[in-house]
């Protein structure tokens, strides 16, 4: 097997893994708690993963042990999501706030080191594949069994085989991220780059356009921590809800995102005249006041199948386009590791995390605007960012 297929492997059981719990996450929740608390740990989560993500990957970055932190962090992670369900049961909010706690610290890390060693592997082979066609299998993984997950739950009328699932796939995750780990590494000569962590972090964080790119992030995570968060309780609002069509609608999100990894370096040079990040706002925007449509004319639940397709925008190409620069910012401190965990934790982390809460906070009042919040933070940052670039023309950068 090669070390592309080797990626290609981590990327599908992993995220196999993931799919059968983590979007039922608020479902999974909500059955035990309030919506304010739900949103509150939906909030804690991807917060304390900024925090892990960059600690995590700035320390293996600087050492160089990308293999030890992307071990640990992946046998951690698990184990806590597996105890949401062998530990948690009756132990109430306290309980849930401590394996929320571990879960977003010690997950953070590994995407972002997979990620980075996936990108640096493509570039210092010169493997012919990209990084998309490499990273879809994981939505290949995702949509799979997601709908498996979301048939037995509804099956069985118990949560037991979604946990069942993620502990099967993630034993596979860590012998394949030993495997990829082992195989591949930032090469670095000895003495090459002898600068301490806190001089490479002054050095990035003199650059402006690495904090106009990282407030991108947080904008386009609001949206996506919205709709990962609320959107199947906002569906069990409107009439033919079922599991089954929670499943069916990430299998159809999963194949829009294959597609489009799989086209996305072609797909960025066409749209280079529009712009990728303009893309990836307005179909943002599309996405939220589509499903604020459907909440106002009380549609069929499943008239969200036609609505899901734009997730291959708002996810594979926001994505790929995040991986990539990121990847161009590290680059210069040997930081590529870090600079990807604090742009994908910025999405993932803080703006995910600020999405969640607010959508909480605003379904708590009414399940119809559960999506307005951040599609204000995306207007607002949509013209923050046009006003950005016209500064950019005017200073002649």
């Amino acid at each position: 097997m090669t070390t592309n297929s080797t990626f290609g492997v981590v990327y599908f059981v992993y995220f196999a893994g993931l799919s059968a719990v983590h979007p039922f996450l608020a479902l999974f929740l909500k059955e035990q708690l309030s919506a304010p608390l739900v949103g509150i740990l939906l909030l804690v989560k991807p917060l304390v993963g900024v925090v892990g993500g960059a600690v995590l990957c700035g320390f293996a970055d600087q050492r160089r042990c990308h293999r030890f932190v992307l071990l640990v962090s992946t046998v951690i992670s698990a184990m806590a999501m597996q105890g949401l369900w062998w530990w948690s049961p009756g132990g109430g909010f306290r309980r849930f706030l401590v394996l929320f706690s571990v879960i977003g610290f010690f997950s953070a890390p590994v995407s972002s080191i997979v990620d980075s060693l996936c990108a640096h592997n493509i570039k210092d082979s010169g493997c012919k594949e990209t990084y998309g066609q490499i990273r879809l299998w994981g939505a290949a993984g995702w949509g799979a069994f997601a709908a498996v997950a979301a048939f037995l739950v509804e099956t069985a009328s118990s949560w037991a085989p979604a946990f069942y699932i993620h502990g099967i796939f993630s034993m596979a995750t860590l012998f394949a991220c030993y495997r990829v780990a082992t195989h591949v590494s930032f090469r670095r000569e000895r003495g090459a780059d002898e600068r301490t962590f806190v001089e490479k972090l002054n050095l990035l964080m003199s650059d402006a356009g690495f904090g106009s790119f990282i407030l991108l992030c947080v904008v386009f995570g609001t949206t996506t921590g919205a709709i990962e968060g609320f959107l199947f309780p906002f569906l069990a609002t409107l009439p033919g809800a079922t599991e089954t069509l929670y499943g069916i609608s990430l299998s159809v999100t999963c194949f829009s995102e294959s597609l489009v990894f799989w086209k996305a370096a072609p797909l960025m040079r066409w749209i280079e005249g529009v712009g990728v990040v303009n893309v990836c706002f307005m179909a943002f925007a599309a996405r939220l006041l589509a499903y604020m449509a459907m909440k106002l004319i009380d549609a069929n639940a499943w008239v969200v199948l036609l609505i899901e397709p734009l997730h291959g925008l708002t996810f594979a190409l926001t994505w790929t386009w995040l991986i990539e620069e990121a990847r161009t910012f590290g680059l210069p401190t040997n930081l590529e590791s870090f600079c990807v965990a604090v742009a994908t934790s910025a999405m993932f982390g803080f703006g995910y995390a600020l999405g969640g809460f607010a959508a909480g906070v605003a379904f708590a009042v009414s399940p119809g605007i559960a999506f307005l919040p951040s599609l204000s933070v995306l207007f607002l940052g949509w013209c923050g960012y046009h006003r950005q670039k016209r500064q950019d023309v005017i200073s002649g950068k």
